[in-house]
């Protein structure tokens, strides 16, 4: 299998994080949807990443697709499963991980209209998105306190994960470490573990 993405993108990441939970073999064409756009587009036809293609050429895209497709029994993979049994503890585990999918999706469209030419940057979006990823943030401040980094992470401690050193590395200034203890120690803490150090985030 080939996974399309790199790992700086909280998406691409998680997926990455995901394959090793359940140990499952793959290369990694680390193509960047910017300078690499029609690489990335043969991948997937809407250039994003990730996308993962499977051993029978397949395709699949969408980060929560890929990870459903790996979790599904009859893929036949091993490791421990990412979602937990009983509709309490799965609806905790999909309530935390669509808050941080929803955060990682907010900074990496304030990381987008960075990239743009200062004087065709939307000053009102840049502060609506600044105030979602610092409400985001919050809300994962406060969740965080009650985690545990022992143990198998589940879907939700690799979305908060991927977001939060997204965010702690690319908008330290939103991120504000000090401010959020909980979650800097959470962070800090799984980032120190496999599989997050099987696939780190690179720093610069």
């Amino acid at each position: 299998m080939i996974l399309t993405g790199l790992y700086d993108s909280p998406f691409a990441r998680r997926v990455a994080l995901a394959l090793h939970v359940h140990g499952v073999a793959f290369e990694r064409a680390a193509l960047s949807v910017f300078g690499d756009f029609e690489a990335v587009m043969r991948a997937n036809p809407l250039g994003r990443a990730p996308a993962l293609q499977l051993d029978d050429g397949r395709i699949v895209s969408d980060s929560r697709a890929i990870i459903e497709w790996i979790e599904d029994p009859e893929a036949g993979f091993g490791g421990p499963m990412l979602a937990p049994e009983g509709a309490h503890a799965r609806f905790a585990m999909l309530e935390a991980e669509g808050l941080a999918i929803g955060l990682a999706d907010k900074a990496v469209a304030r990381s987008a209209e960075n990239r743009r030419p200062a004087q065709l940057q939307d000053r009102e979006q840049i502060l609506r998105l600044e105030k979602q990823m610092t409400s985001g943030l919050d809300w994962l401040e406060r969740w965080a306190d009650r985690r545990s980094t022992s143990g198998e992470p589940d879907r939700a401690d690799l979305a908060a994960v991927c977001a939060a050193t997204y965010l702690a590395q690319k908008w330290p200034g939103v991120f504000d470490a000090d401010a959020r203890p909980a979650l800097e120690h959470y962070r800090a803490g799984w980032e120190a573990r496999a599989p997050f150090t099987l696939a780190p985030f690179p720093v610069d």
